[in-house]
């Protein structure tokens, strides 16, 4: 799933292409959501495929609609992702660099008066990160106070 407005405005500075950009997501499902039954299988008679089919896609069906309702807008996201981490209730991710921007956006949008509560929180994510010779973020070194200064006064949509 994807909130363009969380990713739009930093589309000037990514490194990667328009199309590269756009194809990233802000969540996805990363399949630890089929709870105990992570594999589905089929056997090659055809015996029971009716109801493995079907216990197949009621599972599908009740995982992504379970998904989509906890990130239907970009509040439910910053709820859900971005919050926890203000509130030291959860970590960020070690890899990348996108989620940061998406991040500093959701708290822009959403509680604004937490924003450089947010952006010291990164910093040092993000130096943690750089230590460890992260990719993405060292791709970003030079930028970063520019990138947070822009976000901090340009106008984003909700």
């Amino acid at each position: 799933m994807r909130f363009d407005i969380l990713s739009k405005w930093f589309e000037k500075f990514s490194f990667k292409s328009i199309s590269d950009q756009r194809n990233n997501l802000t969540v996805f499902a990363d399949g630890k959501t089929l709870g105990n039954q992570d594999e589905f299988y089929f056997l090659d008679s055809g015996k029971h495929f009716e109801y493995d089919y079907s216990n197949f896609k009621e599972r599908i069906i009740n995982i992504s609609s379970a998904f989509f309702s906890k990130y239907k807008t970009v509040d439910n996201y910053y709820i859900n992702d971005v919050l926890p981490v203000l509130n030291k209730e959860r970590s960020m991710s070690d890899v990348g660099a996108d989620w940061i921007f998406e991040y500093l956006a959701a708290v822009k949008l959403c509680q604004f008066e937490r924003y450089d509560e947010m952006v010291a929180i990164l910093k040092e994510q993000i130096q943690f990160m750089n230590n460890r010779n992260e990719p993405n973020v060292s791709s970003y070194k030079d930028m970063f106070e520019i990138v947070f200064k822009e976000l901090k006064t340009v106008k984003l949509g909700k």
